[in-house]
């Protein structure tokens, strides 16, 4: 076994009549190789994979939607770029919601992903900066004064109705004690990371009156979050891995710690699935550890990547990375990037 490799467990079994019972067929190793990049305009700040495409929040340059149908060869099917400054996305259904750079959400209809078309802008107070939804929710993050002290160090929770599409509507908000970064919802709790508590979970189970249950203070302060099963995986300091239990939402407490400060690393991107963290690093490219054991995780292997590494996606055995790179030279980042990248590969 290589230094810093893991193995997985066999995935392709056969069946072995003669011995009675199933064996491996195939042993594959987390080696992570790039299979296929497609260039765009730079600041792919952040990506969402469907199906067969992914969506890329492209900042000034608007919406780009790749087809990865091929993974080896993709193609830009449709650009949007009139009136929006896209910088994070999430996909629910037929429709994009789009955090805008200049403003609000916005609702794109990618019914047909070759022909993406601007269906409703919703202008929301503060500068909009997450967005997460879940059943007919949208919950989103912004910042701003809202406290009217002449600072615009506030941060907000949104809940919105999403229902339809073309009537989107405010349903409540939360106010914190200072800025917000990022939302994820599970059951009837949302989950915040902000600079001044941390991870704060909200029960949103009323969506007119969200209140806050508890919050979890991390070292440093919390950005990136992603949740599975009974754990939110928090980002802090740029470089620092919490697992956090939030079985008991009223009482989360940290479970599993890696600390990165050390290899300087920057990570700005968060995706778990399985017994996998895949981080995105400016400094290290894609960054894959083991969480099989959440109070035990652990660093298995790094892929180097051209440019400065903006987000991560995974699906189907592939991670998505968008990154940003200076291709001629001159000190100016001119060049976008979307990485796909097969995560498995035969060991022997």
């Amino acid at each position: 076994m290589q230094k810093g490799k893991f193995f997985a467990v066999a995935i392709v079994i056969i069946f072995a009549g003669c011995a009675g019972g199933y064996y491996p067929d195939f042993i594959f190793e987390v080696s992570p190789e790039v299979i296929g990049t497609y260039d765009i305009p730079p600041f792919p700040w952040d990506i969402y994979v469907s199906g067969e495409y992914v969506y890329v929040a492209n900042c000034v340059h608007g919406l780009r939607v790749i087809d990865v149908s091929n993974p080896f060869a993709p193609y830009e099917v449709a650009c949007l770029k009139d009136g929006f400054v896209p910088i994070r996305i999430t996909v629910a259904g037929k429709y994009a919601y789009i955090v805008d750079l200049s403003g609000g959400l916005d609702v794109i209809d990618i019914s047909d992903p070759t022909n993406p078309s601007y269906y409703a802008p919703f202008c929301i107070p503060g500068f909009t900066i997450d967005v997460y939804c879940k059943n007919k929710n949208a919950y989103v993050i912004a910042n701003g004064d809202f406290d009217d002290d002449g600072r615009r160090d506030d941060g907000r929770l949104y809940i919105l109705d999403i229902s339809n599409s073309q009537y989107t509507f405010i349903l409540g908000q939360y106010d914190f004690p200072g800025r917000a970064w990022r939302v994820c919802v599970s059951g009837k709790y949302a989950y915040v990371t902000n600079e001044k508590e941390g991870l704060t979970i909200i029960n949103v189970s009323n969506p007119h009156y969200p209140r806050k249950v508890s919050s979890f203070q991390t070292d440093g302060d919390a950005g990136n979050i992603f949740l599975q099963g009974d754990y939110a995986y928090v980002i802090s300091s740029f470089s620092n891995l919490n697992v956090i239990d939030i079985s008991n939402p009223s009482q989360p407490k940290r479970v599993g710690h890696l600390d990165m400060e050390d290899t300087d690393c920057f990570i700005t991107g968060i995706y778990v699935s399985g017994n996998y963290a895949f981080l995105a690093d400016t400094s290290k490219g894609l960054v894959v550890i083991d969480i099989s054991t959440p109070v035990f995780p652990r660093y298995v292997t790094s892929l180097p990547l051209s440019g400065r590494i903006e987000c991560v996606f995974f699906q189907n055995n592939m991670v998505y990375v968008g990154s940003t790179l200076d291709m001629d030279g001159d000190g100016y980042e001119d060049t976008g990037r979307i990485y796909v990248i097969d995560i498995f590969q035969p060991a022997f």
